[in-house]
């Protein structure tokens, strides 16, 4: 598997994961808030984590670009 594939499945991992962190955060909402919030602030952590890796695959797929331009 190459590069771009592996960033590929990692980027999935984090939003699945970040969907999961949120689906927490609105279960515990109502009865526990700082739960809620602390769900909440793992999710985004997930989609920071998705954008640096989609960031390395597209340097990825630009660099190959550039190999395959000159």
């Amino acid at each position: 598997m190459n590069d771009i594939e592996n960033l590929s499945e990692y980027i999935e991992d984090e939003i699945r994961d970040a969907g999961k962190y949120a689906r927490c955060a609105l279960k515990h909402k109502d009865e526990t808030p700082a739960l809620a919030e602390l769900f909440h602030r793992l999710s985004s952590e997930e989609m920071v984590h998705a954008k640096l890796l989609y960031d390395a695959a597209m340097q990825q797929v630009k660099d190959m670009i550039d190999m395959f331009a000159q």
